[in-house]
């Protein structure tokens, strides 16, 4: 049964629906998934280390029962049901990060109608014209020791299903060294926009002397293609290896894609062909296992990351603050004014997908091949935004953590 605000009519399309924005970004606290999805969300390592995943075609959604083709036509990134792209934000306090889709393509086109883009548009602008206090400035810095700043805009990622063959340079304790096969929920593995951009754009529109496609279907069950990803500066199986003064280091790391043959994992080679009866247990809609938060539920996580209830009430008063179908745990923050309540607190009703995720290391940089990235375009999950220019950020630590204090003192006299 589709949930209360869910989209469930229509085809999506990437070539139509799919959108455009910055980087990358992967942090603890996913609710990517819905809880009872049956699907485990991995992403590919960092720190020198291998990740390498056999992609799995994507069912069609008006006949569940059958598959997409890999492509629908020629035209650049017009595929099949393989590959989502979705907009997501990560945003919170340490532990207190979360992780959410930030609009569903066919309900919302507008990629910053959201709540997480007006709060992080509302804070940076504040900032930076000195209208917010000073103990806010770390909301919108990052980098350095103390890691991304706590707000960001949304941006894209990528998912694909499949099995997972090797992850943080190793296979997997199980029988077949595979993860994503037997009693394992379905694997969903998810890329930075940077590194599903380069498999899209470029891999898949490489052409022969014939002019047809080198990569024709990456998901063919027999003749397929395994999809790897590592850090740049990776050693990878039959790489030669390169002294420490052969190969310059890059300035910005990213994330190198490669389509291999052959892999072998545990020294043995990993079947190219899947069974389809495998393909036919694990492959699921992607409409059945992706949580789109609806408004309210986009506020909660929200209100539930450790971000100074003082800004959000700034940001969201005149933007949601009148609206009174929200919840009122939410309403006592953005507007405590008008929507002062004596009763306890609403329990806040949110997915529990992290706790049935495998959760790996996160995904901090841009992906390309064999090519030099820009300061611009690297380095994507440390940046505050174009026009962001904020002041220092440890001067004001100590302040924040005042505000999150002066914050429960408030709760607990309501």
């Amino acid at each position: 049964m589709p949930r209360e605000g869910q989209v469930t009519k229509g085809r999506y399309r990437m070539v139509s629906h799919g959108s455009h924005s910055r980087g990358s970004v992967g942090l603890p606290g996913m609710k990517i998934l819905m809880p009872t999805s049956g699907a485990q969300l991995w992403k590919p390592t960092w720190n020198k280390t291998r990740t390498v995943f056999r992609v799995f075609p994507g069912r069609d959604p008006e006949n569940p029962d059958s598959y997409d083709p890999f492509r629908f036509t020629e035209k650049l990134r017009d595929v099949g049901n393989w590959i989502r792209d979705i907009t997501a934000v990560t945003l919170g306090e340490r532990q207190q990060q979360v992780t959410f889709i930030t609009r569903n393509p066919r309900a919302n086109a507008d990629v910053e109608d959201n709540p997480a883009s007006w709060l992080f548009r509302a804070i940076s602008k504040g900032v930076k014209s000195g209208l917010c206090p000073g103990e806010w400035n770390p909301l919108v810095l990052g980098g350095g020791k103390d890691g991304p700043a706590p707000l960001s805009m949304p941006k894209n990622f990528y998912l694909m299903q499949g099995v997972l063959v090797e992850h943080r340079s190793k296979s997997f304790e199980t029988k077949t060294g595979l993860k994503g096969v037997g009693e394992d929920d379905t694997v969903v593995l998810m890329i930075s926009k940077a590194a599903g951009d380069k498999l899209l754009n470029d891999f898949l529109m490489q052409t022969d002397n014939d002019d047809k496609f080198v990569y024709k279907d990456i998901t063919d069950l027999k003749d397929g293609w395994f999809f790897g990803l590592s850090q740049n500066d990776t050693q990878w199986p039959g790489d030669a290896a390169a002294s420490m003064g052969s190969v310059p280091a890059s300035e910005f790391p990213y994330y190198d894609c490669r389509l291999l043959k052959s892999w072998s994992a545990n020294d043995t080679e990993v079947p190219l062909e899947v069974p389809q009866d495998l393909v036919d247990s694990k492959t699921k809609l992607w409409e059945d296992i992706l949580y789109f938060p609806t408004l309210s539920e986009q506020l909660e996580l929200i209100c539930d990351s450790g971000i100074p209830h003082g800004a959000l009430k700034y940001a969201f008063e005149d933007r949601y603050g009148e609206n009174e179908d929200l919840p009122n745990r939410v309403l006592r923050i953005i507007n405590p004014d008008k929507f002062k309540s004596t009763a306890a607190p609403e329990q806040p009703m949110l997915p529990v997908a992290a706790e049935k995720l495998e959760i790996r290391e996160a995904a901090p940089v841009k992906a390309v091949l064999g090519a030099e990235p820009s300061q611009a375009d690297s380095a994507e999950d440390v940046s505050v935004g174009d026009e962001d220019a904020v002041p220092n950020r440890a001067s004001a630590v100590e302040a924040l953590e005042r505000a999150r204090d002066k914050d429960r003192r408030l709760e607990t006299q309501q």
